[in-house]
């Protein structure tokens, strides 16, 4: 796992951890903590106008283009005893920190190493 496993990689992660909790270790660094599956758009337009909105990034406002749009988490995740899970990275068993000099390939190389014990 790293910082880019978002949504819906977290959900995954966290459910396989808690379903299969002795077949599971996870590797890596914490995932980005952001379990949300529901987005929304808000828009200020250069008049100070606020609107909120739900629509895909290729799709226009119906209203003239924005000054500022801004995608906010709408929903709160929870496991299913109503623990938060938005905004808490899932643990990590086995940490394999990043090196400042290695690209993405060369630290996926590390951590896959470090998984299956080489």
């Amino acid at each position: 796992m790293n910082q880019w496993c978002v949504s819906s990689c977290v959900g995954f992660v966290y459910n396989i951890k808690n379903l299969l909790k002795e077949r599971v270790k996870t590797y890596g660094i914490p995932d980005s903590g952001d379990s949300a599956y529901s987005r929304l758009t808000v828009f200020v337009s250069p008049n100070a106008e606020i609107a909120i909105g739900a629509l895909k990034k290729a799709q226009k406002p119906d209203r003239p283009e924005p000054w500022i749009r801004q995608v906010v988490s709408a929903t709160r995740s929870t496991d299913k005893d109503g623990n938060i899970l938005s905004g808490i990275p899932q643990a990590i068993d086995v940490w394999v920190p990043r090196i400042w000099s290695q690209n993405d390939e060369e630290w996926a190389s590390s951590v896959f190493k470090k998984a299956v014990g080489r």
